[in-house]
């Protein structure tokens, strides 16, 4: 290669010297022809990617928007709305969600559990301090509220519950709970426990009630029985069997009803609207 490069006339060294230069200035034209294409992908990319974020942001916006003014015009209606038509827009509401949960299934009522639970873990999380404070603020004067309207019958009630609910969380962190098949809810786990309630006699006397007169069988002491058995089980079929088996008296039947709830008798307790109700019907030879 020198040796030819030496023998080449000054021609030849021009010529190719020329070809070198072009070869190069073409090999460069082509990067950088190349450079400004990728970079004006990347950029379209961009722009496409700020287009689609910007129209995403519109969308929340507008949806947010919607919402707000929605509810501006809910608090306006709800701010000019007289006490009785408040009553009876309550009590529409209270009925409409009662034909529903009624109506539900076990599987749908557990999804809108989560559902509910879900969307209420995901606020809490969301919400700030100030929110937060004002949270609990409105609640507790909600709470306070609806205390000092309470009746003497309503506050015992909620008394039972309350101690009853505690009793139960005090029960399922015990080792024989862990031993007891329940559907989940720390209801059943009180009703299926028997704790100690207040109206435990009252509740035996509305069934006495119930039944038709009859003076060959001691009433009282098979209802009581049934009732200790129904508190000491949590299924149903457990607690027929069990009264089959250990009730002294044989003049007796257990009727399963689970979709009767007798009237006044466990309102708003272990998951009511569809508290399934047992009663036993006592009878003669």
């Amino acid at each position: 290669m020198r040796a030819r490069r030496a023998r080449e006339s000054q021609e030849q060294t021009t010529m190719r010297l020329s070809q070198v230069a072009q070869l190069s200035a073409l090999t460069q034209a082509s990067q950088s022809q190349e450079r400004v294409t990728c970079l004006a992908g990347k950029a379209a990319f961009v722009a496409i990617k700020a287009q689609d974020c910007t129209t995403g942001n519109r969308d929340t916006f507008l949806r947010r928007a919607s919402k707000s003014r929605d509810a501006a015009a809910t608090a306006t209606a709800r701010t000019a709305e007289t006490k009785l038509r408040r009553s009876v827009r309550n009590a529409r509401n209270a009925a409409t969600t009662a034909r529903s949960k009624a109506a539900e299934t076990f599987y749908r009522r557990r999804a809108r559990q989560f559902r509910d639970a879900g969307a209420t873990a995901r606020s809490r999380e969301s919400e700030t301090e100030l929110q937060r404070a004002t949270r609990n603020a409105r609640n507790s004067a909600a709470t306070s509220a609806a205390r000092n309207s309470e009746g003497p019958q309503t506050r015992a009630d909620r008394l039972t519950r309350a101690a009853i609910n505690m009793a139960a969380v005090r029960l399922s962190q015990t080792p024989q709970a862990l031993r007891i098949c329940l559907d989940g809810d720390i209801q059943h786990l009180s009703g299926a426990r028997g704790v100690t309630c207040p109206h435990y006699n009252l509740q035996a006397e509305t069934r006495i009630g119930i039944l038709p007169p009859s003076g060959r069988v001691p009433r009282r002491e098979i209802i009581l029985l049934l009732q200790a058995m129904l508190h000491e089980v949590n299924s149903y079929i457990r607690s027929f069997k069990y009264a089959l088996e250990n009730v002294p008296i044989p003049s007796f039947s257990i009727v399963i009803d689970a979709e009767k709830r007798l009237h006044d008798e466990h309102e708003r307790r272990y998951n009511s609207p569809p508290c399934n109700e047992v009663a036993s019907i006592i009878h003669g030879e």
